[in-house]
């Protein structure tokens, strides 16, 4: 696959460097840090106010986060401190289409967990916890988050596969979607 990548690539730009594991590890760090306050404190706020709205609030935040920051800026902020960004087989930005298809796998993630925060409001002992440890451990009774719980497997088999990739060091989820995530100096803002 990376044959057809590299001839395609005018030498004029010169060759790519691919983002290593440790580069995009960090810049998932870098990311979860920044979503920490809004999404999972919109979240842990909502589990603690018993306020539904709110918890599904902090999730899709998160759902889109990744989708639409490489979709517009092909890069999350966590990318941007690394110096590192996404881009397809034309050596192009993705698009938002193409960074929907590569998130997919996350965007299922928080339907799952948005689901199962459905099914633990639902749960009529739910109203009856005291505090956030109770919340949570009635949360991983809930059906949906056993499903959550495989599908994260599958997430990190997806991430771990760089580990185990080509040169182009591609996620399985990268692979599906045809996009490459590189090192750039270029500033992002």
């Amino acid at each position: 696959m990376n044959e057809v990548l590299d001839s395609n690539w005018n030498d004029e730009e010169g060759p790519v460097e691919y983002a290593t594991f440790w580069n995009r590890a960090l810049a998932s760090i870098v990311d979860s840090l920044a979503l920490l306050i809004p999404s999972t404190g919109l979240t842990f706020y909502g589990l603690y106010e018993k306020s539904l709205p709110l918890v599904l609030a902090g999730a899709a935040l998160a759902m889109v986060y990744k989708v639409w920051m490489e979709g517009t800026y092909g890069a999350t902020l966590g990318k941007m401190a690394v110096k590192i960004k996404m881009i397809n087989s034309a050596r192009q930005p993705i698009s938002l289409g193409e960074s929907l298809q590569k998130n997919l796998i996350y965007v299922i993630s928080q339907v799952i967990g948005m689901l199962s925060m459905i099914e633990l409001f639902g749960d009529d002992t739910f109203t009856d916890t005291e505090g956030m440890l109770q919340s949570m451990a009635l949360m991983n009774t809930t059906t949906m988050s056993t499903y959550g719980s495989l599908w994260s497997l599958l997430i990190i088999v997806s991430v771990l596969a760089v580990l185990f990739s080509d040169q182009t060091k591609q996620t399985l989820h990268d692979m599906i979607a045809g996009t490459y995530c590189v090192k750039t100096e270029q500033s992002f803002l």
